[in-house]
């Protein structure tokens, strides 16, 4: 049979979630299909490390020259290779992917794939982006979400139009280290002693509810423990004013972002995810894969990863008082912390593995293609 051939459309310069998602499919796809991601080449990209990942692994990659902001000239080249690649698939991240989708579609005879992963709140701008992600997608012949909260919002949009659920898996070798989990740890326990180092990682926005966990650290005084916040984002500055604040700043480490996180998840014992929104969140899948339990909010998709009390927590969002109590009721048994980790990794596959995403995200293919 031949292979269906798919564009992957996304415009990243990190490997996030979405980043994440494309580089495990094409990874993890077998036979059936035949993939090339479709990306963005700047003059002065902030970083390379998605396109470098991509290169690395051997992938089949076109880029597109964005000259400059709303710059018309990606279309024309989106529309040159779609044209000459015969290609049965667009499957587009993110609203520019989604827009260019949107505009080929009416052109050539190509199908639309449009995946949403998550929308968040940072300013102005990405909530207009998100409204125009949003608008699109109520036109692509299939949408796929990460999380039932999301599927649920684009079957309200759509109608009657084709929604799937496809879940986020986790491969722990896409995770690059540089072994200092060692000095990490003596890093941010000095002073401590053996103490419980917990890590939050992520984007720093306000969705994330980093705040509370600060305010649950605060309530932790006196306890062997300390913090490290992996990520940058707008909410770093205040972030870093509210520990001075709350009088914890020697047991909160902000490492920015980094590229080694294998490292910092072997550093931890707990991951800690304060979120008042997700989707279904990577860094909670790594963690676990790399056998350290988790306490999040009770948001997203994360109750249908973590079983309470055996591979992980669950405490309402944005409440820093039970999420102080949980953690400390967690450091006075580090055996239960470490046989949690150990039900983490195992109870993770194959529900989210990534042959199981490929094969689900195949099988949607077909189904376009066939109707």
């Amino acid at each position: 049979m031949k292979p269906i051939r798919v564009l992957n459309l996304i415009d990243t310069y990190y490997i996030g979630g979405a980043g994440k998602v494309v580089l495990q499919f094409m990874t993890h796809a077998d036979a059936r299909v035949r993939c090339t991601l479709g990306s963005f080449r700047y003059r002065h990209p902030p970083s390379t490390e998605f396109i470098d990942a991509a290169r690395a692994r051997g992938f089949d990659i076109a880029l597109f020259d964005q000259r400059f902001n709303l710059d018309p000239a990606p279309l024309w080249q989106v529309y040159r290779l779609l044209q000459r690649g015969r290609f049965d698939i667009i499957e587009t991240h993110g609203y520019k992917g989604h827009l260019i989708a949107a505009l080929m579609r009416r052109l050539l005879p190509v199908r639309w794939v449009g995946m949403t992963h998550g929308w968040t709140d940072e300013n102005a701008r990405i909530r207009l982006y998100n409204r125009l992600e949003k608008r699109l997608l109520r036109s692509a012949d299939h949408v796929v979400s990460v999380s039932p909260a999301l599927a649920e919002t684009m079957r309200r949009l759509r109608g009657d139009r084709p929604v799937s659920l496809v879940l986020n898996a986790v491969d722990a070798t896409m995770l690059q280290g540089e072994g200092r989990a060692t000095e990490i740890r003596r890093h941010c326990l000095s002073g401590i002693g053996d103490g419980v180092l917990l890590g939050s990682f992520g984007r720093l926005s306000p969705e994330k509810g980093h705040r509370y966990l600060l305010e649950a650290m605060a309530r932790l005084k006196g306890l062997p423990v300390a913090l490290v916040i992996v990520g940058d984002g707008q909410e770093r500055a205040s972030l870093e004013a509210l520990a001075a604040a709350l009088e914890i700043e020697d047991r909160v480490h902000f490492a920015g972002q980094r590229q080694n996180m294998r490292d910092y998840y072997e550093a931890i014992d707990l991951f800690v995810l304060p979120s008042l929104s997700e989707g279904l969140p990577f860094v909670a899948l790594e963690a676990m894969a790399l056998e350290r339990p988790v306490v999040a909010s009770r948001v997203g998709a994360l109750p249908e990863v973590i079983d309470e009390g055996v591979n992980g927590w669950l405490v309402p969002r944005g409440q820093p008082d039970l999420l102080a109590a949980t953690v400390a009721s967690l450091l006075k048994d580090r055996g239960r912390l470490r046989a949690s980790g150990r039900r983490a990794r195992e109870m993770l596959y194959p529900r989210f593995s990534p042959k199981r995403q490929a094969d689900e995200m195949i099988g949607i293919y077909q189904e376009v293609l066939r109707g």
